[in-house]
């Protein structure tokens, strides 16, 4: 007689047989799932490595395909059935050309195990090649190497702050530590990382605070930059910030814009230099405040070295004039000829940066 609990247990070892038929089937197992080639030079060309599988299944198992995450990756694979408790192996291949710094790819290989795909990585390190370097990073700092010395931020309105950065390549077998030295306070700059392994792509991160910025206009900041192998000597080299601090005129109300101050000025060609007893050339214009509220003269500003301006007076009432003073040095003037232009930068709505060309004989 069969009894309710044999019946139970003829169904479990049944759906058991079932399970047990439904896990057949080939079965892939990897000895290495992930390569790591450590560092590599560019200028050696592809460097290669080989991913072996063993079949643990029961029925034979086909790699059907393999695919790259990028076409800086390559592969080679035996298409032909792979017996029970046979091996196999994928050939993996990368190109570091034009690839410098740290990489990481995956290969995916599809079989007719199930799950039907297995996730192969490759990684490492890139030297650069001393073309790569010319044209990717020329800009040497002991052995760090900057695509550029410059991080331009363009216009950063007042009370605002902006950021700007730089990639760089660690392009030797030494881990470099790179710090930044006595920055100014509206700069907050750092290396992300600062401790760089050989072949790593760290970023040089500026942070520029416009509230805390010296003055209107263009500023130009060096940052000294430290980079030194653990233990070793460091060097030190320069990198550069320009930032434009302008107004943010866009929270003028109507009313407030119609009462607001406006620059006039003498003249926009400024021609008429005097040689002095000391040997500099001295010209004069007069500014004129036009508008209803008070006017600033927030900087006389003039990009070349030898030529300086001053203002009598830095606000003006409605109304109100000043004599701006411009001075050059032709000690400092490398041409003979000045042609140039001075900027007035005001808290004119309508033309916070008025230019005055300035141009003269220097020598006598």
């Amino acid at each position: 007689m069969i009894t309710a609990d044999m019946k139970r247990l003829c169904l479990i070892l049944c759906l058991l047989s079932l399970s047990l038929t439904s896990w057949g089937g080939p079965v892939i197992r990897w000895l290495s799932e992930v390569h790591d080639f450590g560092l590599i030079r560019e200028d050696d060309g592809k460097v290669s490595c080989t991913f072996r599988l063993v079949n643990v299944g029961d029925t034979a198992l086909i790699i059907t395909s393999v695919r790259t995450s990028c076409g800086c990756t390559a592969s080679e694979f035996d298409r032909a059935p792979i017996a029970v408790g046979d091996t196999s192996s994928v050939t993996v291949t990368y190109n570091p050309a034009r690839r410098p710094g740290s990489f990481s790819k995956e290969i995916f290989v599809f079989t007719n195990a199930k799950p039907n795909r297995s996730m192969l990585k490759i990684c490492g390190n890139v030297l650069a090649g001393e073309e790569t370097l010319t044209n990717r990073y020329p800009v040497a700092i002991g052995e760090l190497r900057l695509e550029s010395a410059s991080m331009p931020m363009g216009e950063v309105k007042r009370g605002k702050s902006r950021n700007a950065y730089i990639n760089a390549l660690n392009n030797s077998a030494d881990t470099l530590i790179v710090r930044f030295d006595d920055a100014p306070e509206h700069l907050r700059p750092r290396a992300i990382p600062d401790t760089i392994a050989p072949g790593m792509s760290p970023v040089l991160s500026v942070h520029f605070l416009s509230d805390l910025a010296p003055q209107w206009g263009l500023n130009i900041d060096t940052l000294r930059l430290s980079v030194a192998p653990i233990g070793g000597p460091a060097v030190t080299g320069e990198v550069f910030t320009m930032a434009q601090v302008v107004d943010d005129f866009q929270k003028l109300t109507d009313e407030q814009r119609a009462s607001a101050p406006h620059i006039g000025v003498s003249t926009e060609l400024l021609n008429d230099f005097t040689r002095q007893r000391d040997g500099t050339l001295k010209a004069t214009l007069t500014v004129t405040n036009t508008g209803r509220n008070e006017l600033e003269i927030r900087r006389l500003w003039c990009p070349e070295a030898g030529v300086s301006a001053t203002a009598e007076r830095q606000s003006l009432k409605r109304g109100k004039k000043t004599v701006v003073t411009v001075t050059v040095d032709p000690a400092r003037v490398e041409t003979d000829l000045l042609n140039t232009q001075l900027t007035i930068i005001t808290n004119d709505p309508d033309n916070s940066d008025k230019t005055i060309r300035l141009a003269t004989k220097v020598q006598p």
